[in-house]
């Protein structure tokens, strides 16, 4: 039997749902754009759920422009701000934040944005209250998605030291490929942003049509 000690949430995309369709897919594009660099579809859901200065920095070597990684991801984050509106709570996600805690399963947000992005988007949604025991980006920690060091790093601060203590949540490919690399149990959210076929590709553990149920995976 599974005993769950902490909960490793995805942000965007799996707690949080993007009203307009691929919101912040269209900031990249805008962001790219600005700069000279005309990305493909394929490039953008390729790298869904990662480091977004990874991506960029991929981008720009990838399509052969010369333009500042810093000065892109300011222009992402300026495009990301206009549209906050546009970033809404799922619908069962403050419900089973405190169905988690009530059981004393710590609870965490991990994600590829920036913090200044994260804790805009958090106000935005007045989750400042929730008490999350473990926020963290990707820039923070040193290495994005698929690497394992965030997972490692909650584990480290949470004080827990058996891997199969964790759960992954999340709705791309490279949150379940994290989840693997840390020797955690995954769980792939099927009503995210990633096809399916695509985010079953990374074989979790676990899958789910929707948020809510989490609660029949943790008993």
């Amino acid at each position: 039997m599974m005993e769950i000690r902490a909960v490793l949430f995805d942000f965007i995309g799996t707690t949080v749902i993007e009203q307009v369709p691929n919101t912040i897919s269209r900031c990249f594009e805008i962001a790219f754009a600005m700069n000279g660099i005309i990305v493909t579809e394929g490039f953008i859901e390729a790298n869904r759920g990662k480091n977004k200065r990874e991506a960029m920095e991929l981008a720009i070597e990838k399509f052969n422009c010369h333009a500042p990684a810093d000065r892109v991801l300011r222009d992402f984050e300026s495009a990301l701000k206009d549209n906050l509106h546009n970033f809404t709570a799922e619908p069962n996600a403050q419900i089973l934040f405190h169905q988690l805690k009530a059981k004393r399963i710590k609870i965490g947000l991990g994600t590829g944005l920036t913090r200044d992005s994260f804790n805009l988007i958090l106000n935005h949604l007045g989750w400042n209250s929730i008490g999350f025991d473990y926020t963290a980006t990707s820039e923070e920690i040193g290495k994005g998605r698929p690497h394992p060091d965030m997972i490692f790093d909650m584990m480290k601060k949470l004080n827990i030291t058996n891997p199969k203590h964790i759960l992954k949540i999340g709705d791309t490919i490279s949150d379940i490929e994290e989840g693997k690399n840390a020797g955690v149990w995954t769980a792939a959210l099927l009503s995210g942003t990633q096809p399916k076929e695509k985010i079953l590709a990374g074989s979790p553990d676990f899958v789910l049509e929707q948020l809510d149920l989490v609660g029949k995976i943790i008993s």
